[in-house]
């Protein structure tokens, strides 16, 4: 590989903190929802790729991200066989949205 990877010092700070900021917003209300984003470990993912950023800059992008993809993950299942469906997604948005 021709570059080291490296991880930014701040990663066990901003797994924490995007995780609390998460259940706080409502993105990880239940207990699977916040396994889910345990296991996917959007901290570390952030501070690899921004292994140099400022821990406001990388708590920011980590937020971000952690928004995304756990959002796309909740409207993927709303798709499966058993799912809350369009109720679930609007519901989803709207607690989201208050």
């Amino acid at each position: 590989m021709p570059y080291e990877a490296r991880c930014s010092p701040y990663v066990d700070e901003v797994r924490r903190s995007s995780q609390l900021w998460a259940y706080e917003q409502g993105i990880a209300s239940s207990d699977t929802e916040v396994r889910r984003l345990q296991r996917a470990d959007y901290g570390l993912l952030c501070s690899m790729f921004f292994s140099e950023a400022p821990l406001p800059v990388l708590a920011l992008g980590t937020d971000r991200l952690t928004w995304t993809f756990a959002l796309d993950d909740m409207f993927s299942d709303f798709h499966q066989s058993g799912s809350p469906g369009l109720e679930g997604a609007v519901d989803l948005v709207t607690r989201l949205h208050d």
